[in-house]
């Protein structure tokens, strides 16, 4: 059941090296441990820590992160500071080049007399296209006159509160299937703070985008607390640069970014203690 009466660094031998033991010294959760106790349970290891690094990318990685180009509308939502706006430049550049025959029509959603973004006006000037302000109090069936060869990506600049009541409102008139929210959640975010951004959207289907992932490490327990929030990992972001797109996010590709950092941990920290990926 996970239980020792003991300090962990006076665990002998054979009990430190116990599948469970290992994950927590690297920092996973005890949550997600108990959750995914089934993967190493009665297994070395070494075959414990990879079934259970298995499950856990399996259980993260969304389901159909490329779907995200073939909806009609995207919609970022993110606390600021958190990389929202630059990834609704680099979905406009990347949309823009996957379809150079449709209109990649790039809007802020802002409250009334809040000032628009100048850096998305500026992204879009790279990109030889135009940033239209709209009211978050618009009219939901507005959005419906969008035509059949444009896709509208949108920034909800407000506070992810209001982003949230507006997505769900927004979800009803247009339809799940025509939209896909795209939630920024920063390699630098505390586990606190991704419980707190995906209880805010929690009534609303949402696919993840790790940013600044150049900036910043992720630490185990982050990785705990997004497979407890049961975040769907769609996108990862390493660059602050406008052209460097997005990279669709896999559990293959998960997978092998968290064995190899977990490997890298158990190196530096043999006695455990709370390590970073």
């Amino acid at each position: 059941d996970g239980l020792f009466v003991t300090d962990i660094d006076g665990l002998n031998q054979n009990l430190s090296s116990n599948s469970r033991v290992i994950l927590q010294q690297a920092g996973f959760s005890s949550q997600i441990l108990n959750d995914f106790r089934n993967s190493y349970l009665g297994q070395s290891y070494n075959d414990g820590c990879n079934a259970f690094l298995n499950d856990l990318s399996s259980h993260l990685t969304h389901s159909n992160s490329e779907g995200l180009l073939t909806k009609k509308f995207i919609f970022v939502a993110g606390q600021t500071g958190t990389g929202r706006t630059t990834m609704v430049g680099k979905l406009t550049a990347k949309l823009k080049e996957s379809f150079p025959h449709k209109e990649i029509i790039t809007v802020e959603m802002v409250h009334d007399g809040q000032r628009p973004d100048n850096r998305l006006q500026d992204f879009c000037r790279l990109l030889n296209s135009q940033v239209y302000t709209v009211g978050i109090d618009a009219h939901n069936p507005d959005l419906n006159q969008i035509k059949q060869n444009e896709i509208m990506v949108v920034d909800l600049a407000v506070p992810i509160g209001h982003a949230a009541a507006k997505l769900k409102d927004i979800t009803g008139e247009l339809g799940a299937k025509n939209l896909e929210i795209v939630a920024t959640i920063p390699a630098s975010s505390s586990a606190n703070m991704i419980t707190v951004t995906m209880k805010e959207l929690e009534n609303v289907k949402t696919m993840v985008a790790l940013t600044k992932l150049d900036e910043c490490d992720i630490s185990t327990a982050e990785f705990s607390s997004l497979a407890s929030n049961d975040a769907k990992i769609g996108l990862f972001s390493a660059s602050k640069l406008i052209m460097d797109a997005p990279i669709f996010a896999s559990q293959n590709v998960l997978m092998q970014y968290l064995k190899e950092n977990l490997d890298s941990i158990m190196k530096q920290h043999p006695t455990g203690g709370r390590t970073e990926i």
